[in-house]
């Protein structure tokens, strides 16, 4: 599926580092966008005077609902959670509600490596891109996501021929879901976020849709020690390969 902008009307929610790498992207690409933040500007602490000069309408303070008025689309900051009311009324209107990296996903050209888990992630990424680096050259791979860049921005630099390395949080899937990486690591899941997601299970659930679009052509790698992960297994729709500091594992530890 990939995301046609121009021409839409796209509200992006949440002012900060997704925020406007995903109202700039949209601009860029011709759509008329407006970065809305329940916060006043005067409490964030950026500069917004490189969106204003691009021609994004920006609206701080509450949110009503007639923000929503006439949009094609809502782009959600990972830090805005989808249970607050402009998003949910933007579901309750059936808008269409992405996230930034469901976003860099549907307009990438190049295959995702994504990796979650409570604990590991930015250095596993890291190490991940130097390893993908090595393959494809550093100007053919992406690092981006949860690491602090914006997994749109790398997405579209990189472009075809190469790959994106990226780090992704529960709280990025939220408001995902078609992301498909062609490779997905859970790396750990331990009790973390539960104020944001209510509970355990739904913050496995979270790390879950990482891979639920994965086919039989995909690879999903989990963390064998961890018994939130190890039973990922059952769910999974590519094929599984396991990594483990206490048991050997056999033939690459795939199956």
């Amino acid at each position: 599926m990939e995301l046609e902008l121009a021409g839409k009307k796209v509200l992006v929610i949440g002012a900060g580092i997704s925020g406007f790498a995903a109202a700039k992207t949209a601009k860029s690409l011709g759509a008329e966008v407006t970065l809305s933040d329940a916060k006043a500007e005067k409490d964030l602490k950026y500069d917004f005077a490189e969106l204003r000069q691009a021609g994004i309408e920006l609206v701080f303070g509450p949110q009503q609902k007639n923000l929503l008025e006439g949009k094609d689309m809502v782009v959600v900051s990972p830090a805005v959670p989808v249970k607050v009311p402009i998003i949910k009324a933007a579901y309750d209107q059936g808008i269409r509600v992405l996230s930034e990296v469901e976003m860099a996903y549907e307009l990438g050209k190049s295959p995702f490596a994504a990796v979650t888990g409570t604990n590991g992630k930015t250095t596993t990424v890291t190490l991940l891109g130097r390893l993908l680096a090595s393959h494809y050259t550093e100007a053919k791979t992406g690092v981006g996501g949860n690491i602090g860049i914006p997994l749109v921005e790398e997405a579209l630099r990189v472009g075809k021929g190469g790959a994106i390395a990226a780090e992704i949080s529960s709280y990025q899937m939220e408001a995902t879901q078609d992301f498909h990486p062609h490779v997905a690591a859970v790396l750990n899941v331990t009790p973390d976020h539960i104020v944001r997601h209510g509970s355990m299970e739904v913050y496995q659930q979270m790390k879950e849709r990482m891979f639920a679009q994965q086919t039989a052509e995909d690879f999903l790698v989990l963390n064998y020690d961890d018994p939130h992960t190890r039973g990922m297994a059952e769910r999974a729709k590519g094929k599984v390969c396991y990594f483990s500091r206490q048991e050997e594992l056999s033939e690459g530890a795939c199956v």
